[in-house]
């Protein structure tokens, strides 16, 4: 346990965690903290968004993904946009 992680911070930690993988945000608990660590570092300037979308194209190159998979993963982000 990290100092000053209290019982009812990981409580909470756990329910956002949890929250995001209801709502289709991230299929593991790995992905869920991925995506908040990521989104931290954007929210506080840590990385750009240019840098990020450059390695994610970088990235991108080499991955080979179904069509159904790819329409998953977009039907779950306009969701998500949505709900915001």
């Amino acid at each position: 346990m990290v100092i000053g992680m209290d019982a009812a911070t990981i409580e909470i930690e756990e329910e956002i965690l949890n929250e995001m993988r209801k709502r289709g945000i991230a299929e593991t608990k790995d992905e869920a903290i991925a995506i908040a660590l990521l989104n931290f570092a954007l929210n506080t300037d840590l990385l750009s968004r240019d840098a990020v979308l450059r390695k994610i194209r970088e990235k991108a190159k080499g991955i080979k993904i179904k069509e159904a998979e790819l329409e998953r993963l977009i039907r779950n982000a306009k969701e998500v946009s949505i709900h915001r």
